[in-house]
């Protein structure tokens, strides 16, 4: 029986020395590779749910800040089309048609 010969990688510290053959030291870089590869999906996983969290915040913000312009913009027109004289009284009454109408 031949044996051939493997070539064998020797690291040597203080702590001891590892020796591995040609096959070992591919599944050790095959191993790190994929301990790398979950580790940049677990943190982009985290990074794209803060993403997405701030976005939705935003969203909202504009949301709130787009309906409140609406209903300013709904009173807004109620009074212009309220004669001259029953404008100051609509502007100022906080139970007047315009702003029911606008809520």
């Amino acid at each position: 029986m031949t044996e051939e010969a493997q070539s064998e990688l020797e690291v040597k510290t203080p702590a001891g020395s590892i020796r591995a053959r040609g096959t070992d030291i591919i599944a050790i870089i095959t191993l790190i590779g994929i301990a790398l590869m979950v580790y940049a999906l677990w943190d982009h996983k985290a990074d794209a749910k803060a993403t997405s969290d701030a976005f939705v915040s935003a969203v909202r913000d504009m949301t709130v800040a787009q309906r409140e312009s609406t209903k300013q913009q709904r009173l807004m027109a109620c009074i212009i089309s309220k004669p001259q004289e029953a404008r100051e009284q609509e502007f100022a009454s906080p139970n007047s048609f315009c702003r029911r109408m606008a809520d």
